[in-house]
């Protein structure tokens, strides 16, 4: 008799959590601050995150850019969900391209200390790595 162990596929969020949870990435908030302070452009800051993960999910025939936006706590997670939102519904990125049609129909929510933004389409995926090869993605 044979025995097989069936457990749940694991979504791409069970995969990175290990490697993003709090306190996992020694942090110099010092540093930190004086390179955020540095980098500001005078768009709408989304403050307190650590870095940003960007993940083509493939399901079926379905295609979905997930980008994690990594943050010290979940208050500072929540905290900028709206500030995310009303960057994608606001701003032009330096390319003058409108936020808005970059991110077109993203889904923008807090999971833990995590900002998760929900992109479907083929092209979100070549499109939001453009974006973060630029320091365009989102503003710090």
């Amino acid at each position: 008799m044979t025995q097989a162990i069936v457990q749940p596929r694991p979504t791409l969020l069970d995969v990175i959590a290990p490697l993003v949870t709090p306190g996992t990435v020694p942090t110099d908030l010092d540093e930190l601050e004086t390179q955020v302070s540095a980098l500001e452009t005078g768009a709408i800051p989304i403050d307190g995150y650590l870095g940003i993960v960007i993940a083509e999910v493939l399901e079926g025939d379905n295609v979905q850019t997930e980008i994690f936006v990594i943050h010290l706590n979940g208050e500072d997670a929540t905290a900028n969900v709206d500030r995310i939102n009303e960057h994608i519904s606001s701003a032009v990125l330096t390319s003058g391209l409108p936020a808005a049609d970059a991110f077109g129909g993203a889904e923008v929510v807090a999971d833990g200390n995590i900002v998760r933004l929900l992109l479907p389409g083929e092209d979100a995926f070549s499109t939001m790595f453009k974006l973060l090869n630029q320091r365009a993605l989102l503003p710090m």
